[in-house]
């Protein structure tokens, strides 16, 4: 395992320095008909690390996911990250199908060529999208969690349940501060907020 890390981690290396080096043998050899998918193979590579250098850490946030402790914001920073990378990574074309010798061609590390399969399949992408389309990135931004989930298509029915339920209480608390004011006398007694708890009176 140490040695399909260590040939992972040169591969990589390798893709940086060839993307780096291609740019001038690109300028070398303008006008000549050259074809080759090694360029592009580096190319996606590197931008894919820079896309997740750019990004929230997306290991530190999958472990903050996997323990609960993730903000609203964070889990969509992180899937967003996961998401951009993966539909990177598919431009590689590496595909499951073991009768296609495509992989070999491109890419010489076998455990780089799994972590890019997994990473860049079906399964990841479709499961990012359908996670980040249920939730409101604005609402997250805002720690606003009575709005952070999209129910307007019908789902989550038990999330709009609960959304009704505390309209409901909501209205029913504005009526009684009507009682209060008369039974203190205060003609001018407003709910107050303290620590978040909302609905005080002091």
């Amino acid at each position: 395992m140490i040695g399909a890390r260590l040939d992972a981690v040169s591969e990589i290396a390798e893709s940086m320095q060839t993307h780096r080096t291609s740019h001038t043998s690109v300028l070398e050899m303008e006008g000549a008909d050259v074809t080759s998918s090694q360029p592009e193979i580096h190319h996606i590579i590197v931008s894919v690390l820079s896309t997740i250098g750019r990004s929230p850490d997306i290991q530190r946030g999958l472990t903050r996911i996997f323990h609960r402790k993730a903000t609203a914001a964070e889990f969509i920073a992180v899937i967003q990250a996961i998401l951009i990378a993966a539909k990177q990574l598919q431009q590689l074309c590496i595909i499951e199908d073991k009768s296609t010798n495509l992989q070999r061609e491109t890419l010489h590390s076998v455990l780089l060529r799994k972590l890019i399969s997994i990473a860049s399949s079906s399964t990841v992408i479709n499961g990012a999208a359908k996670l980040l389309s249920a939730l409101n990135k604005e609402a997250a931004d805002r720690q606003d969690l009575h709005n952070l989930f999209i129910i307007s298509d019908g789902k989550f029915p038990e999330v709009a349940e609960g959304t009704r339920r505390v309209e409901l209480a909501n209205e029913k608390l504005d009526s009684l501060i009507v009682v209060h004011r008369k039974q203190l006398r205060i003609h001018k007694l407003e709910y107050t907020s303290v620590a978040g708890i909302t609905h005080l009176i002091e």
